[in-house]
């Protein structure tokens, strides 16, 4: 492995401990990330072609990646549910719903667990945030960054604007968990730590859902992120269809509600749920990172699904992934997910109208 900070002490203790031996590419090699590529492919991570775009007969591009999903009561994988990855922003709504006793009925909550692209409607949202919580995004623990929304971009650059913690894909997780802190008489600046009294009362809430060993590694915002399993992480989603405490089922509503904010425009997260029509959530994480849980009440006919490419990669290349596993298993997929591979499989979304999709 590379010395990408995601790769801590105790992640390396979690793959020792499951008969995994780490080996570190020095840190001053010449070619580092070429190794760690080359590392990755040689088999230590359970990478495979989850699809390839083919024009005639030529292979141009073929997209690497695991998944790892439960159709009712069927595990469907390509990965064993021991592989082990940070779950990055998947781990927003999770960190939301811990917030509890700080979410009112305002929608503009979810931004809990968006990940902004500083669309318009998303700083809107992230002001009323600011407004309710009493704090300025600026005094948050996130980098200022500068809008991903592309007209917004170009015109803070061409105006020489300074980058902001407000157009931080993060800013309204850390607005939700700051308030938490604060609203529990604890310094809301100390909300990063691993050790916190925020993520200790996150892990006691993870912990019995989850039911493996854990670990906790910074992610590139500033605030933990959660390192487990596959299959662990697979079960914590899809208890969500059935979760009925106050916490997790405000939780959904949001998510059901404010799709947009969730993720934005042409994003996939948003896209799966607008034809999921209420009945699917979904979220985007960084670095190919897609997961989706649909909300069916009979068991039977409850899926879940994690998908994690091999590295980052556009929304439209997430999409066909997502098309590819979706196919591979449209026998077991319930109802709304047979609508939302219909609907990613006719749109512009995909460039599958101008290659050929190899399954």
């Amino acid at each position: 492995m590379d010395r990408d900070p995601l790769f801590c002490h105790s992640c390396r203790d979690m793959l020792k401990n499951s008969g995994v031996r780490p080996v570190r590419l020095p840190s001053r090699s010449p070619n580092l990330v070429r190794q760690g590529a080359c590392y990755r492919m040689n088999g230590r991570l359970p990478f495979e072609a989850v699809f390839g775009l083919r024009r005639g007969d030529v292979v141009e591009v073929e997209v690497h990646g695991f998944y790892y999903a439960v159709g009712g009561d069927d595990e469907l994988t390509s990965a064993t549910g021991e592989a082990v990855t940070a779950w990055r922003s998947l781990l927003k709504p999770w960190q939301l719903a811990c917030c509890r006793g700080t979410l009112d009925s305002a929608p503009e909550w979810v931004m809990g667990m968006s990940s902004s692209p500083g669309e318009p409607e998303h700083v809107a949202a992230l002001r009323v945030l600011s407004e309710l919580t009493g704090i300025d995004p600026e005094s948050l623990v996130c980098p200022p960054s500068y809008s991903h929304h592309e007209s917004t971009r170009a015109s803070q650059i061409a105006n020489a604007a300074k980058p902001l913690r407000m157009f931080h894909f993060c800013c309204g997780k850390h607005l939700a968990v700051a308030h938490a802190c604060a609203q529990r008489g604890r310094n809301r600046l100390t909300c990063a730590g691993h050790d916190s009294n925020f993520h200790v009362r996150l892990s006691a809430f993870l912990q019995p859902r989850i039911r493996e060993p854990t670990s906790w590694t910074t992610d590139g915002c500033g605030l933990p992120t959660l390192i487990s399993s596959v299959r662990g992480f697979a079960r914590l989603w899809h208890q969500l269809a059935h979760a009925c405490g106050p916490e997790l089922a405000r939780l959904k509503q949001l998510w059901q509600q404010q799709p947009f904010l969730v993720g934005g425009t042409d994003r996939i997260d948003t896209t799966v749920m607008t034809l999921g029509d209420g009945v699917v959530l979904a979220k985007e994480g960084a670095d190919g990172l897609l997961d989706l849980q649909t909300l069916e009440l009979n068991p039977a006919k409850r899926f879940t699904l994690l998908l994690k490419l091999a590295q980052r990669a556009p929304d439209d290349i997430l999409a066909m992934a997502l098309i590819s596993v979706l196919e591979k298993h449209y026998e077991q997929l319930p109802d709304s997910l047979h609508a939302v591979l219909a609907g990613l499989s006719q749109s512009a979304f995909s460039m599958a109208s101008r290659c050929n999709l190899l399954i």
